[in-house]
């Protein structure tokens, strides 16, 4: 899920394309196109679906 303010869209500069938006369960504010990105999507439902702990996880 992505979500944004719309007091953040209106103060950026670059208004939607700025690092407005943010996926729930990461941390930073984000460009659309960044928090729509899933770089380690595929490899972390395989570690799930297998029942692993991912590398480097707890």
């Amino acid at each position: 899920m992505v979500v944004t303010e719309l007091e953040r869209i209106t103060a950026d500069p670059a208004g939607a394309a700025g690092k407005v938006w943010r996926r729930l369960g990461r941390e930073e504010w984000q460009t659309l196109a960044e928090a729509l990105d899933n770089p380690d999507g595929d490899r972390l439902y395989l570690v799930q679906w297998r029942g692993q702990a991912p590398a480097g996880g707890a």
